[in-house]
């Protein structure tokens, strides 16, 4: 069954391109988190590159019982300090072993230090410190090289939405699955620009306005949530196991997973748009 994973970027950074909030405040991620817990989520998505987060995380389930955490890590200075990362992590988090550990950067898979981080990994998880080790990638080049570098990988994370579908359709990734491994999917309203009022996407992704209409539209004469529409599309893909979706407010976190709760399997078409308008990378 696939399952909803809470995604804080936004607790240590002013992450999304339609986020008007900034970082949150204590009390919102306080609020959040709370909220995510009592709602069923039973996995935060977090990283040592999402400012505080971490450390927030950890104040925020202090004396109580806490959600599993993934984490992510990077190829930073001259030697791999993995051991160091991972242990910081640890500490931060307050806990005693991550649900999994993957790569942050797709360029530190390309790293020549990258074959010993992988050891590295797959030690952490022999000793039980890490439960799976994975990547984060953005294309189908990213995951090539990450299974060609270590083929026992067991997450991958990407992006993908109803919109951007490229590597959901991907042989790559359809063998992966197949093998077991996981597909964790970020990404879900693309930074929050398919959930937007057409009127609130800037002009600079002016080109994106008429397939979120479309996909507005789609919602709009099916009687759908919008929400629902989006999260339906992940939820019941056959090669997704997880969503990795954020939240701004507590209301906001209810929302989304009731809208979880209760979306159902629909299958729509939408228009293939050019790389450079899905990665926002390139916004």
């Amino acid at each position: 069954m696939t399952q909803l994973v809470l995604g804080t970027a936004q607790f240590g950074t002013e992450y999304g391109a339609m986020n008007t909030v900034g970082r949150l405040g204590d009390a919102a991620v306080q609020a959040v988190s709370t909220a995510a817990v009592q709602g069923g989520i039973e996995v935060f998505d977090t990283s040592s590159y999402y400012g505080d987060a971490q450390g927030r995380l950890g104040e925020a389930f202090e004396g109580r019982p806490k959600p599993r955490f993934i984490s992510k890590f990077g190829l930073d200075g001259p030697t791999v300090e993995l051991g160091k990362q991972l242990d910081a992590t640890l500490r931060s988090l307050r806990v005693d072993s991550l649900e999994a550990l993957l790569f942050h950067r797709v360029d530190d898979l390309r790293d020549p230090r990258a074959p010993r981080a992988c050891q590295l990994l797959r030690e952490a998880r022999a000793a039980g410190l890490v439960k799976h080790v994975g990547a984060s990638i953005y294309d189908s080049a990213d995951l090539e090289i990450a299974l060609e570098l270590m083929p026992d990988l067991d997450i991958v994370q990407l992006p993908a939405n109803a919109l951007d579908r490229r590597l959901l359709e991907h042989p790559m990734l359809d063998e992966f699955h197949r093998r077991g491994g996981l597909v964790h999917v970020r990404s879900a309203y693309l930074q929050g620009v398919l959930l937007a009022p057409l009127s609130s996407i800037p002009g600079h992704l002016s080109e994106l306005r008429p397939a979120v209409a479309h996909i507005q539209e789609v919602a709009t004469e099916r009687d759908i949530p919008l929400i629902e529409l989006l999260l339906g599309f992940l939820k019941h893909h056959p090669l997704v196991d997880a969503v990795v979706v954020g939240a701004l407010t507590a209301p906001e976190m209810r929302q989304t997973l009731s809208a979880w709760n209760d979306a159902a399997a629909v299958e729509f078409e939408v228009p293939v748009l050019a790389d450079a308008l899905l990665d926002p990378r390139r916004w």
